[in-house]
């Protein structure tokens, strides 16, 4: 997972170097020098998260079991993979971050927005046009009659404007800051 000011292209030889906790490494004198020869078979998945900043985290699933490249199939995938999962995070990349308070952009997903509205009534969302357009949108509470409980178009509520949702305001600001770079109104009737 990297901010949206990483270049992953910059990083994959630091994430092979990072295994070698799991791989041992070929030169015990030297640090991040891993026996990556071991390595049979790699996938490279990159997450962006717009709040990461330049802060990297990195997930490694292992399998003992090898998959096989053959002419029949292009990728044999081991059916029943050790249960092993390492997760690789640098102590400063998530240092500081409150994973619970991140903003949350509901698009064409009306069931997961409402169960958000339910399971937080306290928190705030931005009702904002699908492309992101600051001249309609505004911050609201979560319990605000017009972004919530009956739709008065009777549509779906993440159709044409989707929703960003935050328990704090403050993450709220942030999102658009990152993602608008222009402040968004707050709503008239529920004045958050």
């Amino acid at each position: 997972m990297v901010g949206p000011r990483r270049n992953w292209l910059n990083l994959w030889k630091q994430t092979i170097d990072a295994l070698d906790p799991l791989l041992g490494r070929t030169r015990p004198d030297r640090a991040w020098h891993p026996r990556d020869g071991r390595i049979t078979e790699l996938g490279l998945h990159c997450t962006v998260d717009q709040y990461a900043g330049n802060k990297v985290a990195v997930g490694i699933y292992a399998s003992a079991e090898s998959a096989s490249v053959t002419e029949d199939s292009l990728l044999d995938v081991p059916q029943s993979p050790v249960d092993e999962f390492i997760d690789v995070v640098p102590a400063d990349a998530l240092a500081g971050v409150d994973h619970h308070t991140r903003a949350h952009e509901f698009r064409d997903d009306d069931a997961g927005y409402l169960a958000w509205l339910a399971a937080n009534p306290e928190g705030f969302v931005v009702n904002i046009a699908r492309n992101y357009s600051v001249s309609t949108a505004r911050v609201h509470h979560a319990t605000c009659r017009t972004i919530s409980g009956q739709n008065p178009h009777n549509g779906p509520w993440t159709g044409a404007y989707v929703k960003v949702c935050a328990i704090h305001s403050a993450d709220a600001e942030e999102w658009a800051a990152n993602t608008v770079r222009k402040p968004i109104p707050s709503c008239g009737t529920c004045r958050p």
